[in-house]
């Protein structure tokens, strides 16, 4: 690289210092540039404890729970200081079966409770078809979206993740017009939380949280 873009990458690693763990080159993808970035502008006590709670895969944001589960998460958009998003949440074939996702939503909701962060999450259920079934191979796919990951329509595996969700905390959030397509339906977003939540945050958000789905009806958003 020459000297200016030498000069503009010091200059980005002295505003956010996390950077200076990437090469110039590895950033020079804008797309990659904003992924990294992203993540950095979570909540520091929620990262701080993400790095106690769970292993560390070699991609920023992304994490395995006793190397069975593998997830990660990002900033919403606009940013906000007291949630995160779930962007995805995976186990290899190999473990399945085993209560992975169960086990890790429990410590993500520990996480977030010791951190006081919501955390967002849609259901749209994903499978990864790669020759290696592993925990390193699955974080490849997702984190550079190959053709080894797609999405699937399954109501059975979307059922199942909303009942997961829900048992581990989460209520019903409809947030289609700032973190996902809105055809997204309104029983697989969710939010968690904690009890610790800032009043302030909560208060932002009481209209978008939901009453439960009765006979396949959808109520009216209302506060809590």
């Amino acid at each position: 690289m020459d000297s200016s873009d030498d000069f503009l990458h010091q200059i980005r690693c002295s505003l956010h210092p996390q950077l200076r763990h990437y090469s110039y080159e590895s950033l020079k993808d804008p797309d990659e540039y904003s992924h990294r970035l992203r993540y950095w502008t979570l909540p520091e006590s929620f990262r701080k404890e993400c790095g106690n709670a769970f292993q560390a895969t070699g991609i920023t944001g992304y994490f395995s729970w006793n190397g069975k589960c593998v997830f990660s998460f990002d900033c919403l958009t606009p940013p906000s200081p007291h949630a995160a998003l779930l962007r995805n949440i995976y186990v290899p074939k190999r473990h399945r079966g085993q209560n992975c996702c169960i086990g890790t939503l429990a410590e993500i909701v520990r996480v977030a409770e010791s951190s006081a962060t919501c955390i967002v999450a849609v259901v749209h259920p994903f499978e990864i078809y790669a020759d290696n079934d592993g925990v390193a191979a699955a974080v490849d796919a997702l984190h550079r979206s190959t053709h080894a990951f797609a999405y699937v329509s399954d109501e059975t595996a979307q059922q199942a993740m909303n009942t997961r969700l829900r048992k581990a905390g989460f209520c019903s959030c409809d947030l289609r017009d700032s973190v996902m397509d809105i055809t997204t339906p309104l029983t697989n977003q969710w939010i968690f939380l904690p009890q610790s939540v800032d009043q302030e945050f909560l208060a932002s958000i009481s209209e978008r949280l939901v009453n439960e789905v009765v006979n396949g009806a959808q109520d009216k958003p209302t506060s809590i």
